[in-house]
């Protein structure tokens, strides 16, 4: 069967936008004069934590007005110009983070999210920078023509980024990794696919974030933290994190706010 549900001919206009969803009588009222024009998206559950507990921030908006995922929007005070929020978890909850944004007035987009590792090529700890990600999310139909890897092209405004995280101590790489969003059907048979196409790890909302960025015509880019290793066989166990894990994920968060801190 041929997926084909992206018509590039289709111009009328959608059932409910974002923009009139955000302005629903039952969403907050959000003042868009506070939300700048860059958004910096943590798909991890521990980053807004971290990033509060490190810096002293400002909330702009309590509650993202979106359909599905109701992030609080923070800004770091004194850097009113990139604010950070939770991305979602899943690239629908990804898509309507985005499309929500967009529709406040973000102009630009960075994603960064976790992966598990299934590949002898990637450690716990490990930051990957990955040139494409292979699409098996679905969202990501909806906004293009239907191909198995969604691009990650870094936008020139983030080009010294990879070089800023090896200066920081972090080991980089530019292994591919996979959107899937169906968790209880990582087999080994499919994982042992996914190696074949040099593949190294999976998350759930990378390509959906991609698709949606490039649908939208908006700058993006999207950076992975690889957190745990996956038994290549039915003979290992799944590796969940490490002794120090807690503190090199508090440093790739730190490291990462400091960025958009530093080009703001």
């Amino acid at each position: 069967m041929e997926i084909n549900w992206f018509n590039p001919n289709d111009k009328s206009k959608s059932v409910f936008d974002a923009k009139e969803h955000s302005k629903s009588s039952h969403r907050e009222n959000v003042d868009e004069s506070l939300v700048p024009k860059r958004a910096v998206l943590f798909c991890m559950g521990k980053a807004m934590g971290i990033i509060k507990e490190n810096y002293k921030t400002k909330t702009i908006i309590e509650k993202l007005p979106g359909f599905i995922t109701r992030s609080e929007v923070v800004v770091v005070e004194g850097y009113p110009n990139v604010c950070f929020l939770h991305g979602g978890y899943g690239a629908p909850q990804t898509a309507d983070v985005v499309e929500t944004l967009k529709a406040l007035g973000v102009e630009e987009f960075m994603l960064f999210g976790m992966i598990g590792g299934f590949s002898k090529n990637i450690a716990i700890g490990d930051v990957t920078f990955p040139e494409k990600v292979y699409a098996e999310d679905g969202v990501s139909f909806h906004y293009g023509l239907p191909k198995e890897y969604i691009e990650n092209p870094c936008p020139e405004i983030y080009s010294d980024m990879f070089d800023y995280f090896k200066d920081k101590g972090h080991n980089c790489t530019n292994e591919n990794m996979v959107t899937s969003v169906a968790v209880f059907r990582q087999t080994f048979e499919k994982e042992e696919q996914w190696r074949q196409k040099g593949l190294v790890g999976v998350e759930m909302e990378a390509a959906g974030f991609l698709a949606t960025c490039k649908f939208l015509n908006v700058p993006h880019y999207a950076v992975f933290f690889c957190s745990d290793k996956h038994p290549l066989n039915k003979d290992e166990k799944w590796v969940w994190r490490t002794e120090k894990f807690t503190e090199i994920q508090t440093k790739f968060v730190c490291d990462a706010v400091n960025y958009f801190l530093k080009i703001s």
